[in-house]
């Protein structure tokens, strides 16, 4: 794949239309090629490696981690001057909503790579930082939940899934509340959540994965093999849906054959190279 004087934009734009992993790397390194200093392609390149080479994906979050620090300073920096002086910076209004949503989206996305190099504590501040300037950003809001989960801050964390499931009634966040109420021991508690969680979920993968996720803590194997199996039914190009029910059925399916998503692995595995 050669440069043919594309610019960032346009390998950018490359990358969210080739077929494969391969392809996208390809087009993203080229991108840093052209601008070594962009936080979003690193970031998104760190995502690429991440189920491939754990230590190219740390290296690319760490620069964007880097990046995305290096820029919200600036920021920082071009708010003072414009508040000292309103002609600094013409062309930005630092109040602006874009300029809001941009730093947002900035402390989401470092929020994300702090996750991701299991720096929580940090991830646990960019999220905050996200959510304080945008209070409709309920996925820094979830993932500000889930970070704190980590850290066993769980009362703060049980209040902010609260907060979530409040605005969004999303099933995910009953799910979570269980979890916590499960790590505190109060078991009678979580499963009313776990099953909050298998009623409001909806039919699509994500949803499936999540209530197989909810009956296996139920205790109820045959229901979480049933929507794992389902899952992977509804996205059967996707290896990781296999992989989760080939290690489910090893460790709870008592000697069940598990050649079969082996093999249906393995084609999809095929395929990919063969695409690339």
């Amino acid at each position: 794949m050669t440069f043919l004087g594309f610019d960032k934009k346009d390998w950018i734009y490359r990358n969210s239309i080739v077929d494969t992993d391969k392809e996208r790397i390809q087009c993203l390194s080229n991108a840093l090629f052209v601008d070594p200093d962009d936080g979003f392609v690193w970031h998104l390149l760190g995502d690429k490696y991440g189920d491939s080479n754990e230590d190219k994906a740390n290296y690319c979050w760490s620069k964007a981690a880097k990046s995305y620090e290096k820029r919200l300073e600036k920021l920082k920096e071009d708010a003072i001057k414009y508040h000292k002086d309103s002609s600094h910076l013409l062309f930005m209004d630092v109040e602006s909503p874009n300029i809001k949503e941009f730093v947002t989206t900035i402390y989401y996305n470092l929020g994300s790579v702090y996750s991701n190099l299991e720096k929580n504590s940090l991830a646990v501040e960019a999220y905050k930082q996200s959510y304080k300037i945008d209070k409709e950003n309920y996925d820094a809001l979830y993932f500000l939940g889930v970070e704190l989960r980590t850290c066993k801050k769980y009362e703060l964390a049980k209040k902010v899934f609260e907060e979530h499931l409040q605005k969004t009634g999303d099933y995910h966040s009953h799910y979570m509340i269980g979890m916590i109420l499960s790590d505190q021991n109060q078991i009678s508690q979580s499963l009313r959540h776990f099953w909050d969680c298998i009623v409001n979920a909806g039919k699509d993968a994500e949803s499936c994965f999540f209530t197989h996720l909810s009956y296996a803590m139920l205790g109820n194997y045959k229901g979480a093999k049933h929507y794992l199996v389902k899952a992977q039914k509804l996205e059967p190009e996707n290896p990781k849906r296999c992989l989760d029910l080939i290690e489910f059925l090893e460790e709870y399916g008592k000697n069940e054959n598990t050649m079969k998503y082996y093999r249906i692995l393995e084609k999809i595995h095929k395929k990919q190279k063969s695409i690339s």
